[in-house]
Formats: C-alpha cells, sequence, structure tokens
C-alpha cells in the first residue's frame, strides 16, 4: 500500500466516523424518555460510530453491497443494547473519548506524504475533535446544584 492509498483509507475512515458521530450525536440530542439511556448512548458513541463505519467502508468498496450497511446498523443497536446493560461505561467514557482524541490526530498525521489528503484529512480530524471534546465535557459536567454546594452557598429564604 503507497502513501496515497492509505490517505485514501485514512480519508474515508475519518469522514464516516465523523458522519456517524454527527447522526448519533443528533439522535442522542433529541431522543426522549430515560435521560440514563442518553447519557449510555453519548458514552459509546465513539465505539458505535466506529462500528457503523467499518461495515460502511465494507459495504462501499467493490463490489458495492449496501446490504452490508443495514448489517452495520444492526449490530451497532446490538452493541448499544448491550452497553446499556452496564452503567459501568459511564465511568469508562472519558478515557474512551480521550483514547480517540489521541487517535484521530494521529491518523491524519499519519498521512503527511501525501499534501493534498493530509490537509484534507486534518480538516476532517479537527472537526472530529471538536465534536468529541464537546461531547466529553457534556459527559463530566457536573449539575449546577453540586457546585453550588462545593463552594458551600446557602439558600437566601425571606
Amino acid at each position: 500500500m503507497n502513501g496515497g492509498d492509505w490517505g485514501v483509507l485514512v480519508l474515508e475512515i475519518l469522514w464516516f466516523f465523523t458522519l456517524f458521530l454527527v447522526a448519533i450525536l443528533i439522535a442522542a440530542k433529541y431522543m426522549a424518555g430515560d435521560s440514563r439511556r442518553k447519557k449510555i448512548l453519548l458514552a459509546t458513541a465513539p465505539i458505535l460510530s466506529l462500528t457503523i463505519s467499518g461495515f460502511a467502508m465494507v459495504a462501499y468498496y467493490p463490489p458495492e453491497q449496501p446490504g452490508i450497511l443495514l448489517v452495520g446498523v444492526g449490530v451497532t443497536y446490538v452493541a448499544y443494547r448491550v452497553f446499556l446493560q452496564f452503567d459501568q461505561i459511564l465511568r469508562w467514557s472519558g478515557i474512551l473519548y480521550r483514547t480517540f482524541e489521541i487517535a484521530i490526530p494521529l491518523l491524519a498525521l499519519s498521512t503527511f506524504e501525501t499534501p493534498q489528503l493530509f490537509i484534507v484529512n486534518i480538516a476532517f480530524a479537527t472537526a472530529t475533535l471538536l465534536l468529541l471534546e464537546t461531547t466529553r465535557r457534556k459527559l463530566e459536567a457536573k449539575p449546577a446544584k453540586t457546585i453550588f454546594r462545593a463552594w458551600d452557598f446557602k439558600e437566601k429564604r425571606h
């Protein structure tokens, strides 16, 4: 595999990963119901996005078989349902997000031999990092009540 082929493969990985990450984040934002399920969906979004991205890349290589993408959607849903059984994933979400925040730019930086693909890959990596970082911060944010309790503010009652 030469540098150009590797650059194109990285571009496809970043493109599909970013696309499906945005779709999962939008689905989580408008998901009605249990906030625990929403948090677990957000916590596992990088894994789910990577899973469906792998199936999408396989589905659209010759010979193209879009049915494989439907299998990927099913596998991703089953993985999400399995993650719902384990609350520990919420504690691992910070580590998971930081791992992807390190791996994505390294993947993009590995294509520096091909300048045109390098620029595009860095752009996708930057967009992906922004999504990952903001989502990780939302997951780790403390509710306002606990911050005020930590500062020992007292409510004034009249």
